[in-house]
């Protein structure tokens, strides 16, 4: 069994440690101090990636890691601007249907 984690913003760190502490938590509980939202994301990407391999097997997953972009980012195309799109997508098969799904979904976001 992982052992399991607490992500909690560093300005309060302390406060939420003791809070636990004074709950009367038997577990022992991982705390993760993140300030920026995309390590977080990024964090939780990859444990849910690592959740997936275990539950289905490595040779099943496929796996997205799309764009990650700050909100408010635009592309231009065709003369005008758009509103960049972020994505995450995992997908697990025992054919080919999560290539085909990662395949689709890199086509329709252009990142073929």
């Amino acid at each position: 069994m992982s052992e399991l984690m607490l992500i909690a913003p560093r300005r309060n760190f302390l406060i939420r440690a003791l809070g636990f502490t004074a709950a009367g938590a038997t577990l022992p509980v991982g705390i993760i101090a993140l300030d920026d939202a995309k390590a977080r994301i990024r964090h939780h990407q990859a444990e849910l990636e690592k959740a997936w391999i275990d539950y289905y097997g490595p040779t099943a997953v496929q796996r997205v890691d799309g764009e990650l972009h700050n909100p408010g980012d635009t592309y231009s195309s065709h003369g005008r601007r758009y509103p960049c799109l972020s994505t995450f997508m995992i997908c697990a098969s025992e054919d080919k249907k999560a290539e085909w799904a990662v395949e689709s979904h890199r086509y329709h976001c252009g990142t073929v």
